[in-house]
């Protein structure tokens, strides 16, 4: 829906291009109020999730939740593991209380570590560069010689668009560590290859910012900001939140994604009110610090994103309290759908994860 926003701004201010008077900002901004009340509506007929009918006692319509989302029988023998797994953490919840906000700092298994986690994947997500190209496409691409930047913008977010649908495709069949990883190698690439062209090559009189631009090296750039996008819709833009959403435990979500989440408003609110000032000062070579954040979000997430395709909330809680590093979880996780999909072939009900991985994995349970 997000995409789909952008793109549908960009198509209305495209429209309204060469509208004199207030109506050149008043139709986009009116337009903005009805897709806001359209999605005020669709929350209205959102289904509740199996976690949330189950912690109110309604089992039975939980059962048929979780069926639905899965597109299996209320009662078929994975429903009833799965269903089994969350009353026992439910219960567990309940014994344990409402979440206080000190338990994201001094909680167990692993719970400060998963909150930095989730504040830096939320920062990094805004850190990578992407509003850079959306808030300020337009005039980055008229000093790049376009002789329509909004149309080069409405191609931008066309793409963006596209890509993210395609990301949500692949999110499920390939790992998260992986498309993080590899979105984030094709972005740095993309980004060094824009920064370096408009730095040192764009302009024809003696690099001046001032003088006439290339055209070939424009649209060589704006080819490299649209690859940039592809890696970001694919990757970082969907799956930032879906990490972020996973590594909690269910009474501590509310607290550890309102964390995450306020990290990354302020970070786009630093990118959005700084970029016009950094970019007059040093123009194209901004993107060199943008290129910078994503490297080190490829470290980041070698070393700090834990694996969590296919896990429910109780294996991901006994995959950090049995100390997992992150770049051996993706073995552990298909240990652990192995071990799921035993269990639904012979009928019998979890009883939760071994508290150790096998001696291969080279984990040991912490003290």
């Amino acid at each position: 829906m997000i995409t789909l926003s952008i793109l549908i701004g960009n198509a209305v201010c495209y429209g309204v291009r060469h509208t004199q008077g207030n109506g050149g900002y008043q139709l986009p901004i009116g337009l903005g109020f009805i897709y806001s009340s359209l999605l005020f509506l669709a929350m209205l007929i959102l289904p509740e999730s199996p976690r949330y009918l189950a912690s109110l006692g309604k089992i039975e319509e939980a059962h048929k939740a979780l069926a639905r989302t899965v597109r299996m029988k209320p009662h078929s023998k994975y429903i009833d593991i799965e269903m089994h797994d969350i009353l026992e953490s439910i219960e567990k919840d309940r014994a344990l209380g409402t979440a206080s906000w000190s338990e994201l700092f001094t909680g167990k298994p692993k719970m400060f570590y998963r909150v930095m986690v989730g504040i830096f994947t939320l920062s990094l997500q805004q850190l990578c560069g992407a509003n850079y190209f959306f808030y300020y496409g337009t005039t980055i691409f008229t000093a790049l010689g376009s002789r329509d930047s909004f149309a080069t913008s409405m191609i931008l977010s066309g793409v963006n668009c596209g890509c993210t649908l395609f990301g949500m495709y692949v999110v499920n069949r390939i790992g998260r560590r992986i498309l993080l990883f590899w979105g984030a190698a094709l972005m740095l690439v993309s980004f060094l290859i824009f920064a370096s062209l408009g730095s040192f090559a764009l302009y024809t009189d003696n690099n001046d910012p001032n003088g006439p631009a290339d055209a070939p090296i424009g649209r060589a750039m704006i080819f490299f900001a649209c690859l940039y996008i592809f890696g970001f819709a694919t990757t970082w833009a969907p799956l930032a939140f879906v990490v972020v959403s996973e590594i909690f435990p269910q009474r501590i979500r509310p607290k550890g994604m309102a964390l995450g989440t306020s990290s990354l408003w302020l970070w786009n609110f630093c990118i959005s009110f700084f970029t016009p000032m950094i970019t007059a000062d040093i123009g194209y070579k901004y993107g060199y610090v943008f290129s910078g954040c994503v490297l080190f979000s490829l470290f980041f997430v070698y070393f700090c994103i834990h694996e969590t395709q296919g896990m429910t909330l109780e294996d991901i809680d006994t995959m950090y309290g049995t100390g997992v590093k992150p770049w051996k979880s993706s073995k552990y996780v298909k240990e652990i759908r192995a071990m799921r999909k035993r269990e639904l072939q012979e009928g019998i009900p979890s009883e939760g994860i071994p508290p150790a991985v096998s001696p291969s994995e080279g984990v040991a349970p912490e003290a």
